[in-house]
């Protein structure tokens, strides 16, 4: 989600399939998970997630007013209870046919290289919807800090804007500077 300003930059004609769930799901699941990756650790503690989670929501509404017809946005919930439906929503938004073999995307045998392994391997399943509940007492912290709103955040989230839109300038210039040093080339080498 960090990247979608590049993506539609550089790719234009690029499609977004922005797929919402609840924060406190997307947050159990994660601070459940033993990653891999040292990037992820903000995932083990409440505090971090919450801010992450929050950062996470704010960039999207900044990309979903700049970008508005680039996206599609579907809630995981409905997806696990209508799967056929909205699965068949998302191919016509990406302007491809249906196929039965979109559902039955777990027979694949190909390698799967991330934490949701297992899950990859079964059929799309409605058990993952509100399992936080099972743990309610244990989250009541994360919950409350989800439910805030803080200027830290806000401030968090320009800095960050701010950083991702210097590095956009700067990859623009130098491809601004790759195509006039090139189409001078070719300029040159036409007469």
């Amino acid at each position: 989600f960090k990247w979608i300003g590049f993506i539609l930059n550089f790719f234009p004609n690029s499609k977004i399939i922005h797929c919402k769930r609840s924060a406190v799901d997307v947050c159990w699941s994660n601070y459940k998970s033993l990653f891999s990756s040292e990037k992820l650790n903000y995932s083990y503690s409440f505090s971090n997630l919450a801010n992450y989670y929050r950062l996470y929501e704010d960039l999207m509404l900044y990309w979903n007013k700049i970008y508005k017809n680039k996206f599609y946005e579907i809630d995981y919930e409905k997806l696990v209870k209508n799967k056929e439906e909205e699965i068949k929503n998302i191919l016509k938004y990406l302007d491809l046919d249906w196929d039965e073999n979109c559902l039955n995307f777990h027979k694949n045998k190909r390698p799967v290289s991330t934490a949701s392994l297992a899950q990859v391997r079964k059929p799309i399943y409605n058990s993952s919807v509100e399992k936080w509940k099972n743990y309610n007492l244990e989250l009541t912290s994360l919950i409350k800090m989800l439910n805030q709103n803080t200027w830290m955040l806000l401030s968090r989230f320009i800095h960050w804007i701010k950083e991702i839109s210097v590095t956009f300038c700067f990859f623009k210039f130098w491809i601004n500077k790759f195509n006039s040093i090139h189409s001078s080339h070719w300029a040159d080498n036409s007469s």
